[in-house]
């Protein structure tokens, strides 16, 4: 995704926590050379991501505002699996990434609820976004700048979002390579995640 100018969306779904329930990918039936192949794919997130803090923030819920050009990113085969498992991406203006993945402007009536639709890991997981070492291992977050909130008001937030993340690497390795690619505009680096977690 190089070249990438990425602001996720909001994050206004129930509160949950890193002990949310694993879940696991969904099945199709690929037909390949006149043969069945079941495909497994990848792993959709927990709901969730609310950070309680948001609503008292007053900045205008910045991050719904797709207004400049900004879009969510999704994962290789979120957007397959969302779909696979019912869920409406009805709100989303979907487009190929060219890494993958898929970037997404959410066009939802009520952005704080995707118009009951999925709320991609991007959006549930803003104002944070992974970073992978050269092990596969999640060793830091970028934060978006345009979020105020300060690293306390964010510690749930930060062990829900490193939970989710882990599940979707480990479901797929594809994902990491494609994290790598992910070129944030407007995102600083916290520091490593023993300081925040």
């Amino acid at each position: 995704m190089s070249g990438v100018e990425k602001t996720p969306g909001a994050n206004t779904s129930k509160q949950a926590t890193a002990s949310a329930p694993r879940r696991r990918g969904d099945e199709r039936v690929s037909e390949e050379n006149g043969e069945s192949h079941r495909l497994e794919l990848p792993i959709l997130p927990a709901d969730g991501g609310e950070i309680t803090h948001c609503p008292h923030a007053q900045c205008g819920f910045k991050c719904c505002d797709f207004a400049q050009g900004n879009y969510i990113v999704m994962y290789p085969g979120e957007l397959a699996a969302a779909r696979a498992a019912g869920r409406s991406t009805a709100h989303l203006e979907v487009a190929d990434d060219g890494c993958g993945g898929h970037r997404a402007i959410c066009r939802a009536t009520d952005a704080a609820t995707c118009d009951g639709g999925y709320k991609p890991l991007d959006c549930a997981s803003y104002p944070l976004f992974p970073v992978v070492d050269s092990a596969n291992s999640l060793v830091a977050v970028d934060k978006g700048e345009k979020c105020p909130l300060p690293a306390e008001a964010l510690s749930v937030h930060l062990r829900w979002t490193l939970a989710q993340w882990e599940l979707v690497i480990e479901s797929d390795p594809a994902v990491v390579a494609w994290l790598r690619s992910a070129r944030l505009v407007g995102y600083s680096r916290w520091d490593s995640l023993a300081t925040h977690g």
